[in-house]
């Protein structure tokens, strides 16, 4: 990566020219950098939502921007050696991990380590659907409409809805899956809550071990 705004200052400096909330927009593109999108990091970092895409694109421009856009492209190569794993060393951190999430009790941490370091073994095997489609939606809908009436479409629906999932469930089936799908979801939003608070403790103890400025 090449440098994007040659800047006079360095880093340090330039970091002192930017304002709260544009530092804590970009801690969090580096530190969740390809993990959310660059307006997800704006909203979380105090920016409206309706105006999110926008600012969020206006402190990536070096044009707009250059200060944060510099700070930005000094921290991502900063991180290059660190992303640079191979299967040993992602291992490594993943055990890293695993064993300081033990200590503080944070066992939903130590599940998903196991269960990543299996991946990285290759003991689950995940399937991927890929349809790849060679003509337009307006073309697939057009050529529905002249082959079903409106009736003829939704038996054809059904009867393929059928095919792949079974009979139509009960009442009491799906209140069930409900159920089910609410628990899970509350189950996984208390993991990533957890799994973020982790991170966070994990850069706080980073930042105050190097005196680096927190966000």
């Amino acid at each position: 990566m090449k440098n994007i705004t040659t800047p006079e200052k360095t880093t340090q400096e330039l970091e002192n020219d930017v304002t709260a909330k544009q530092i804590k927009f970009i801690d969090l593109y580096c530190s969740k950098y390809g993990e959310l999108s660059a307006t997800e990091c704006a909203i979380r970092a105090g920016y409206s939502i309706t105006s999110a895409y926008q600012r969020a694109h206006e402190l990536l421009n070096p044009k707009t921007n250059p200060a944060t856009a510099q700070i930005i492209h000094d921290r991502l190569m900063g991180n290059m050696e660190v992303w640079n794993l191979n299967k040993e060393k992602h291992m490594a951190n993943l055990c890293r991990i695993q064993e300081a999430a033990k200590e503080k009790g944070q066992y939903g941490v130590v599940a998903k380590c196991e269960e990543l370091k299996g991946k990285v073994q290759g003991f689950y095997v995940e399937r991927n659907l890929n349809l790849n489609a060679e003509v337009s939606a307006e073309d697939s809908k057009e050529r529905i409409r002249r082959m079903y009436d409106r009736d003829e479409y939704e038996e054809y629906a059904k009867a393929e809805i059928e095919a792949i999932f079974g009979p139509e469930p009960t009442k009491e089936e799906r209140e069930a899956t409900r159920k089910a799908k609410a628990k899970k979801k509350k189950q996984d939003e208390e993991l990533m809550r957890e799994m973020e608070k982790y991170q966070e403790d994990r850069k706080r103890e980073r930042d105050r071990k190097y005196g680096l400025k927190s966000s």
